[in-house]
């Protein structure tokens, strides 16, 4: 009975020290992260043609922080007027080192079949700023306790 009841004391103490260390090691992997700021700095035609184009956007990944900032993977898809247009995706390490600022280039690929009419227009025409631009994505933060991810949503245009 003494046994019984010691292990279930020492499990109901364990579950909060666990908790709390998985959160721990949650802030310190993921925290710097969450601070960083991120900007869709410019989208722009980099090839045209009549039944499609090629657009490069361009993201800004700023780290206020004073500690420097490891990104295990990044992800976004772009949309032009709520439609998405492709998934842009890093799988490697990306340093922002503290106090410092990264832009990185997506390239993507758009077929005007299944494009609205007033987004391949303005493509076309090189009006690129009647079109508002979305990127919605994640960090990836590898830990010992697994991966963890920080999710943003940011929009630019008109």
């Amino acid at each position: 009975m003494k046994r019984s009841l010691l292990v279930l004391v020492s499990l109901i103490m364990a579950i909060p020290l666990i908790n709390f260390g998985y959160l721990a090691i949650q802030y310190f992997a993921v925290g710097p992260v969450k601070d960083c700021k991120i900007e869709l700095s410019e989208v722009k035609v980099e090839e045209a043609s009549v039944d499609g184009a090629i657009l490069v956007a361009t993201v800004t990944i700023d780290n206020p922080t004073d500690r420097s900032v490891r990104i295990d993977g990044f992800e976004y898809t772009l949309f032009a007027n709520d439609t998405p247009i492709g998934t842009y995706k890093i799988s490697r390490i990306i340093l922002i080192p503290a106090g410092s600022s990264i832009k990185l280039k997506g390239t993507f690929e758009v077929r005007y079949p299944t494009m609205p009419t007033g987004i391949i227009r303005a493509i076309m025409n090189g009006r690129l700023e009647e079109i508002e631009w979305r990127i919605e994505g994640e960090f990836y933060v590898n830990s010992t306790l697994g991966t963890f991810g920080v999710l943003f949503n940011v929009t630019t245009g008109r």
